[in-house]
């Protein structure tokens, strides 16, 4: 495992399987599809991978069924350098699935969480004081929230930075700010998440004002971005904005995934907020340049390389 700063990420982790196809079919209609793909997903995947590309000893806290579907998705995580020892088994449920159709203009899904959704907040507490000494955990909002109060909770009782990503978009956000903000130290978000706590979407000119507004309900330090808008951080004190990079949007799905996880392992070694934010747009841009998730997320050197070009 790497000697990087170590960053735990507590989250999702299901299965893939998407089907393509020239059109969407209509209801009770088959028709003959181009591609299958089977593979990981989730957003604890997804950010536990960018992690241990970027150089983090990075660990996975997730629960998945003790069926094919869950040591598979184990195995591919371990074989890409992330820790799975604090991964749970539950011999009572399934491992999620994410079934996607789509086109080359569309697609829906049907995501079951299965077993992720069913780990308790104290075993997801008892991971974290496990995996100590850490830099950082990273939380999302795609688990109950109860989960990640659990996890934070522990986290920030150790001195450990907390990282909520604000994803999805959380339907009681009051909730959030009441039982998570206190302990969250940095919060990662884009606009229409953002707009869940604001009340009203941020205009294109605002996202400035709107970090420090955020920044009042208790984090240190708050990222929004903006997809072609680029992004903007607070650190408190004061808002830094970055422009997007131009590149092809070929597959937007790991872009917000693979920003997270620079931010979360940049800032872990110390860089200043203005350079972990061109760096985390590099990120975002790479992955978005690319099809599909987890093999679109870039290593430290592809960021480099391509802050380079530019």
């Amino acid at each position: 495992m790497s000697d990087g700063p170590r960053i735990a990420v507590l989250g999702s982790v299901h299965m893939d399987l998407i089907a393509r196809a020239q059109r969407l079919p209509v209801a009770g209609e088959t028709i003959n599809g181009d591609d299958f793909a089977l593979g990981p997903g989730g957003k604890g995947a997804a950010q536990a991978w960018q992690c241990a590309r970027l150089g983090a000893a990075t660990f996975i806290i997730a629960q998945m069924g003790d069926d094919l579907f869950g040591h598979a998705l184990a195995h591919a995580l371990a074989e890409h350098g992330v820790d799975t020892s604090a991964v749970k088994y539950d011999t009572a449920s399934a491992t999620g699935v994410n079934s996607v159709l789509a086109s080359p203009t569309d697609s829906f899904s049907i995501l079951h969480a299965g077993a992720a959704a069913k780990l308790s907040p104290a075993a997801a507490a008892d991971a974290v004081r496990q995996l100590l000494p850490l830099d950082a955990l990273i939380i999302h909002l795609d688990l109950p929230l109860g989960i990640a109060v659990a996890a934070a909770e522990a986290a920030r009782d150790a001195g450990v930075r907390v990282i909520l990503n604000a994803s999805p978009a959380p339907r009681e956000p009051l909730q959030v700010v009441q039982r998570l903000m206190p302990h969250v130290s940095a919060i990662v978000l884009n606009r229409q998440e953002a707009g869940q706590f604001l009340g009203r979407v941020p205009a294109r000119g605002d996202l400035a004002h709107a970090a420090r507004t955020l920044g009042g309900m208790g984090p240190e330090h708050v990222l929004i971005t903006a997809g072609a808008e680029g992004a903007v951080a607070w650190d408190g004190h004061e808002a830094y904005e970055q422009s997007a990079f131009a590149v092809p949007a070929i597959d937007k799905t790991g872009a917000g995934d693979a920003f997270l996880g620079a931010y979360a392992v940049l800032t872990a070694q110390s860089l200043e907020l203005p350079d972990v934010l061109l760096c985390a747009c590099a990120a975002g841009a790479m992955a978005a340049s690319k099809p599909g998730l987890l093999d679109a997320l870039p290593n430290l050197a592809d960021v480099e390389a391509f802050l380079e070009r530019q």
